[in-house]
């Protein structure tokens, strides 16, 4: 399986993986142009949630910069900590019933929850809570349902 490295020439951090050459793994270059925020936008998102270039996939495996992950982790902790306090007067983020409030998170949810970034969730009982209820809400699993037929 050849790796597949993300990234933008001429880059420091792209160049940073001439390692590879290095030490001879074959890899494809997979260019990501900055200028048009294509890593801000699927499918490279999908390969890097922080929307940080370079990145490397070796078949399912998926690596990027680990201080990057760790920086969002941190911010999305303390986004959390207000959920937290939310979401203990409430069951939902704009009260006692879904709400398009909600109906937002559940794209970023969804993926994140099939991450290790799930601890940052699971860290709150409250928003375990609300972060369990919403993922298993009938509108996702419609979507998800209407995803896997295209």
């Amino acid at each position: 399986m050849t790796p597949k490295l993300y990234g933008m020439m001429f880059s420091t951090a792209t160049m940073s993986v001439a390692a590879l050459y290095e030490k001879e793994v074959e890899f494809e270059f997979v260019s990501v142009n900055l200028n048009k925020e294509e890593h801000k936008k699927h499918p490279y998102l999908a390969m890097n949630p922080f929307d940080q270039v370079t990145a490397l996939e070796v078949g399912d495996l998926k690596l990027f910069d680990a201080a990057v992950v760790k920086e969002q982790e941190t911010k999305l902790g303390q986004v959390l900590y207000v959920y937290e306090a939310w979401l203990g007067q409430s069951k939902y983020l704009g009260g006692d019933s879904f709400s398009l409030a909600d109906l937002h998170h559940l794209p970023n949810m969804q993926y994140l929850w099939g991450t290790p970034t799930k601890s940052v969730f699971e860290a709150r009982p409250h928003v375990k809570a609300w972060a369990t209820n919403i993922i298993g809400h009938p509108a996702l699993a419609k979507f998800v349902a209407m995803e896997k037929s295209v």
